[in-house]
C-alpha cells in the first residue's frame, strides 16, 4: 500500500512531466494565450485559411501556362473567340482563343499556352503581392515597380510578366510570356 509520501512523490512527478509537455507544445506554437487547441480545430483554422486564399485568386496561372489547347480548354471550358495572329518577333502565324468573356486571352506559340492576357483585374490591388495572389504565383520582388506598370522577369518558370495600373489603385490587366520572350 502507497504512503502518503510516495502518492505525493508520484503526483508531483505527474504534475512535473504534465508542464514539461505544455512547455514544449507552447515553443511549437501547439498552444497560444493558454488555449488548448485540438487538432481539429487547427484542421478548421488550416481549412479556413486555404478558402480565404481562393477566394482572392482570379486564375491558377500555373494551371494553363505552358500547357496545350486541350489542357487549357479542360480547365477554362470552351473559347468564345478564335484568330490567327502573326505578332512581330514571335514564332507565329499562332492560335489566339478568348475565354471567360473576353476576361483572359491566350496565344498558343508552338502548341503551348504562351502569351496570357487577364483583363479586367479591376478587383485586385495594384501591389505585387496581391497581383501575385490573385494569380496563384509564388511571390518574388519586381525588378520594375511604379504607378503604371509592376514587372517581374524569369521568375516561377515564367520569363516575364507585367501588370498595368487602372491609375485608381487597382490592377487593370495582366500580359504574362511564359516562354517566349
Amino acid at each position: 500500500m502507497p504512503t502518503p509520501y510516495s502518492t505525493v512523490r508520484i503526483t508531483l512527478f505527474c504534475l512535473a512531466n504534465a508542464l514539461l509537455i505544455m512547455s514544449a507544445a507552447c515553443s511549437n506554437g501547439k498552444y497560444r494565450s493558454g488555449e488548448v487547441s485540438s487538432s481539429a480545430d487547427q484542421t478548421s483554422s488550416v481549412d479556413s485559411a486555404k478558402m480565404n486564399a481562393e477566394k482572392n485568386i482570379l486564375l491558377h496561372v500555373h494551371r494553363i501556362a505552358k500547357k496545350s489547347k486541350a489542357d487549357v480548354d479542360a480547365y477554362l471550358g470552351s473559347p468564345s473567340y478564335h484568330e490567327t495572329i502573326t505578332p512581330s518577333n514571335a514564332p507565329c502565324p499562332c492560335e489566339k482563343y478568348i475565354y471567360k468573356d473576353g476576361n483572359l486571352e491566350v496565344v498558343f506559340m508552338s502548341g503551348k499556352a504562351d502569351w496570357i492576357t487577364v483583363n479586367h483585374m479591376y478587383s485586385v490591388d495594384y501591389n505585387s503581392h496581391a497581383i501575385l495572389e490573385a494569380l496563384a504565383i509564388h511571390y518574388a520582388e519586381p525588378f520594375m515597380n511604379n504607378e503604371r506598370v509592376i514587372k517581374w522577369n524569369d521568375f516561377d518558370g515564367f520569363d516575364e510578366l507585367s501588370v498595368f495600373s487602372d491609375g485608381k489603385e487597382k490592377a487593370s490587366y495582366a500580359f504574362l510570356k511564359a516562354i517566349t520572350h
